[in-house]
């Protein structure tokens, strides 16, 4: 059986998942290319050469760097899926590499591939990288400093989430805890959510607003933003709520957290719907 894969401008190929399967590849795995005879080479899993006794074929390489022991937060550029489809962004989510980790795990082996294969490279200690998003070359990630932290816990929430065609969803859940942030980057300063959602309901205000759904059991925001588990939803990359001028302007907006905008959460949630 014969796979095509693609070398893109950055020189990074992405495995077809079928050959990983078969050669039982996980992220982190690490693979030799083998020639043979004139003009061919064959893909081989590096755990498979060494245990044939030829494990110096192998390049030797230094360890990969996964994340800093510092926690650095970058700002990533993925896809905004909140837009009507006439129309395409970029959303901006911030956390460190170990949250990025977690969007890659909710994702599943066959979801943005190219997203998948980015994020990897750049947890290898390649900066500077570009991906595609909103059909358009972008650079993947900014670093990012933290200017101030507070955690929150609710009793309940009750908030009317208003789609991009300017329709309503009321959403109520039990329970919220989680926290916002504020980061800067160049001169603009974001207050960013992180939060868990607990036994989130909610309903269409346009066809009954009467009718209580669970909230969860489809999500059509960006793939991986949300984690569903059984009886609540929480985000993977904090999601930015607000965007200031100046850090005073942010910290004086988060004085109040009943005045938290969480229509950038839920477009996660509900997508373009």
């Amino acid at each position: 059986m014969i796979w095509t894969v693609k070398i893109d401008q950055n020189g990074r190929v992405t495995i077809p998942a079928a050959i990983r399967q078969q050669l039982g590849l996980v992220r982190g795995s690490e693979v030799a290319f083998v020639q043979i005879g004139e003009g061919s080479v064959q893909l081989v899993k590096a755990d498979d050469l060494a245990e044939a006794g030829i494990n110096e074929l192998i390049q030797k390489k230094p360890p990969r760097k996964r994340w800093s022991p510092r926690q650095d937060y970058f700002l990533y550029q993925l896809d905004d899926y909140g837009t009507p489809p006439y129309y395409s962004g970029a959303k901006p989510y911030i956390g460190t590499i170990k949250d990025g980790f977690a969007m890659i795990e909710a994702l599943g082996d066959n979801q943005l591939e190219e997203l998948q294969n980015t994020f990897e490279h750049f947890a290898a200690g390649e900066r500077g990288i570009t991906h595609t998003v909103a059909y358009a070359k972008r650079r993947f990630a900014y670093r990012v400093s933290k200017r101030y932290e507070q955690e929150f816990e609710f009793d309940d929430l009750n908030y009317d989430f208003e789609n991009a065609y300017g329709f309503y969803y009321t959403v109520r859940a039990a329970r919220v805890v989680g926290k916002v942030c504020i980061f800067q980057h160049n001169r603009k300063f974001y207050t960013v959510l992180w939060a868990k959602i607990d036994k989130p309901m909610y309903a269409d205000k346009k066809i009954d607003e009467k009718c209580w759904l669970p909230l969860g059991e489809m999500i059509w925001g960006h793939p991986g933003i949300i984690k569903v588990s059984v009886g609540s939803i929480e985000n993977t990359l904090g999601i930015v709520e607000g965007l200031f001028d100046s850090e005073e302007a942010a910290r004086e907006h988060l004085q109040s957290l009943s005045n938290l905008n969480w229509n950038p959460y839920f477009s996660d949630v509900f997508g373009d719907g």
